[in-house]
């Protein structure tokens, strides 16, 4: 392993090795900030769900409307 004198060294060595790079990354961050891509992911499905959920409701209760007061 090359000897570590500056940042720049150590930069460089985290840049050519992603191995090591994600070695630091898993005992720099918390569990929880490296689930939050799987989190966002799983915030942004939801929510893409419930938007369509939230359309057709406005879709069905524009449709009932219309024909309760006759505007087919």
């Amino acid at each position: 392993m090359p000897t570590i004198n500056t940042l720049q060294d150590l930069l460089r060595l985290l840049q050519d090795n992603p191995d090591l790079r994600e070695e630091v990354r898993r005992m720099l961050l918390s569990d929880e900030l490296l689930a939050q891509p799987e989190t966002n992911a799983a915030l942004a499905e939801s929510q893409a769900a419930l938007a369509k959920e939230t359309r057709e409701r406005a879709t069905e209760m524009n449709d009932r409307q219309g024909t309760r007061y006759g505007n087919d």
